[in-house]
This record gives C-alpha cells, sequence and structure tokens, in this order.
C-alpha cells in the first residue's frame, strides 16, 4: 500500500497571509471581527488559538484564491491548446477576453 504524505497547515502564518492579501492591518482585522486589537498577533503569533469564525473566513477566502488560481490556469491551457491547433481567430480572441474574476 503506498503511503500518502500530508502537509500541516501553518493556522498562524495562513491568517497573516489571508489578512495581508485582504489589505487590513491587524487593527482592522480585529474591528472586523469584533475582537481586541491584539488578538491578530497573538493568533499570528501562535500564542492564541483563533477562534472558528476567524478560521471559517481565513479558510474560505484561501480556498476561494486557489480555485481562482486553479480556474486561470484551466483558461489558459485552452488557450494555448487552441493557439496550437490554429483554431479561428474570432474563437480564440473571445477566449482571451474571458473575464477569470467571474468564473465561479
Amino acid at each position: 500500500m503506498e503511503k500518502k504524505e500530508y502537509r500541516a497547515i501553518d493556522i498562524p502564518s495562513l491568517i497573516r497571509f489571508v489578512r495581508e492579501k485582504e489589505g487590513m492591518t491587524q487593527k482592522e482585522f480585529a474591528e472586523t471581527f469584533r475582537f481586541k486589537a491584539s488578538s491578530p498577533s497573538m493568533w499570528e503569533l501562535g500564542k492564541r488559538e483563533a477562534p472558528y469564525k476567524i478560521l471559517e473566513f481565513v479558510f474560505s477566502r484561501w480556498l476561494e484564491r486557489e480555485l481562482d488560481k486553479a480556474r486561470e490556469e484551466v483558461i489558459k491551457d485552452l488557450i494555448k491548446k487552441i493557439e496550437e491547433a490554429h483554431c479561428d481567430s474570432i474563437s480564440l480572441e473571445l477566449l482571451k477576453e474571458i473575464d477569470l474574476s467571474k468564473l465561479k
């Protein structure tokens, strides 16, 4: 039987990553979720466990970003295959104009 490898998720780093990608300071992050201003720092340093609603927000945002990256790769791959197949330029131009942010 093949042994599977699993990677642990660094929750404190993920909280910081998502907060920064959302363009929020620690203070803004705390205010958004109605926590003490010091709470995000404690979560990001791993000194306290983040509450469920923070984890839910962080994981949902992270998952959205990963799905967006996957969608973008699929579209890029499709465009490449169409270019290689020398399909008509109208179809190719339409594909290049797809707004990837709306592919949900």
